[in-house]
């Protein structure tokens, strides 16, 4: 479990298909909902019955860019099993929600992984950096596809469309190591109750195909499946994820959000 990498689109899908196929289905443009407001919220994520790490979260908007800046760490018992603690920030174009950098660390109990990528028109180019160093020397790596989200453009993608019911939204993303394929379909209105308050919601079900090497698509054997929750109102907020993947269930869920005073 990564925390910064369970946020999104978790289940899995069947066999390979040709890269052609797929990338003329991905949603090719951003919708005309409303930008989201800049904001800080914090997250609690769970695995199984007990809560295992917590997240920080700051949205901003400065000079036609969009900058998410996170912090991350397990908590309680899952730390005793497994220490992770990460920063991670994000820019991405304000108006085409295209990524263009991204940066994360990652402090294991011996290790820190540093993952820096640059999105170019090209595709997005990688590099991972362990310390203490690995016995191979790290390499620049690249993605030769152009229609490429990371994570936050990704989920500003989404709540930019229409969202009628029924609707489907294909995006490909890249966290900053393996690409994949998310489908999400818009399954429905409901209530939720989050933090005590009780929301209206938009229900998505999300599936996910991981992008092999040579462009064709396969099965993402860690992740079964997915569902995800959306305020349904002027924010459309992450409000909930909760997915069954190899080590069990695992679940995020909004703590509080506290929006910036407009100047």
């Amino acid at each position: 479990m990564k925390l910064l990498v369970i946020l999104p689109f978790l289940c899995a899908l069947g066999a390979p298909i040709f890269a052609a196929d797929w990338q003329k289905s991905l949603t090719p443009k951003p919708g005309k909902f409303p930008a989201l407001r800049p904001l800080s919220a914090h997250y609690q994520f769970g695995w199984s019955g007990i809560k295992a790490a917590e997240a920080e979260a700051k949205f901003s908007i400065s000079k036609g860019r969009n900058q998410l800046d996170l912090t991350a760490s397990t908590k309680g018992v899952a730390r005793t099993m497994w220490k992770m603690d990460s920063i991670a920030t994000s820019t991405c174009n304000s108006q085409t929600l295209r990524p263009i950098a991204l940066k994360q660390v990652e402090t294991y109990s011996r290790k820190t992984m540093t993952t820096t990528v640059a999105f170019k028109p090209d595709g997005p180019e990688w590099m991972k950096v362990a310390n203490p160093p690995d016995k191979n020397p790290p390499k620049q790596k690249r993605l030769k596809i152009t229609n490429v989200y990371d994570q936050q453009g990704a989920l500003l993608f989404l709540r930019s469309q229409p969202l009628n019911n029924g609707d489907v939204v294909r995006m490909c993303v890249f966290p900053g190591g393996s690409p994949y394929l998310a489908e999400v379909r818009v399954e429905g209105r409901e209530k939720v109750k989050i933090s005590g308050r009780e929301w209206d919601a938009i229900r998505f079900s999300l599936k996910l195909r991981e992008v092999l090497r040579d462009l064709t698509l396969g099965e993402h054997k860690k992740f079964k499946k997915a569902s995800a929750w959306l305020s349904d109102d002027r924010d459309r907020l992450l409000l909930k994820i909760e997915a069954e993947v190899f080590v069990g269930s695992v679940w995020a869920e909004l703590d509080r959000v506290e929006f910036a005073v407009a100047k």
